[in-house]
């Protein structure tokens, strides 16, 4: 798979690679999920691809639209949906 997008990618393999830990971080995400927490897990920088993609999904599911407006994760443009969901348990196998 190539894209220009690098959170894509690393997404697309650690879903592959290490479905579960991801889907332990997404439901740790929606367990604390707030606003506060949303800009808190916005601002993180991380440089384990497990964690980028939690972050990757969960601020497409909860931002504006459910859509990422940037692909530099660090700059993105994103508002606060309250009315979102995101299920605890996704089924990324």
């Amino acid at each position: 798979m190539s894209d220009i997008n690098l959170d894509l990618i690393t997404s697309y393999n650690a879903v592959k690679n290490n479905p579960n830990e991801v889907n332990r971080l997404l439901s740790l995400y929606h367990k604390h999920h707030s606003k506060d927490y949303y800009y808190k897990v916005k601002n993180k920088y991380s440089n384990n691809p497990n964690e980028i993609t939690a972050k990757f999904i969960y601020l497409n599911k909860y931002s504006f639209r459910e859509f990422i407006e940037s692909t530099k994760m660090d700059n993105l443009l994103k508002h606060f949906l309250v009315n979102a969901t995101l299920n605890s348990t996704l089924h990324l196998e």
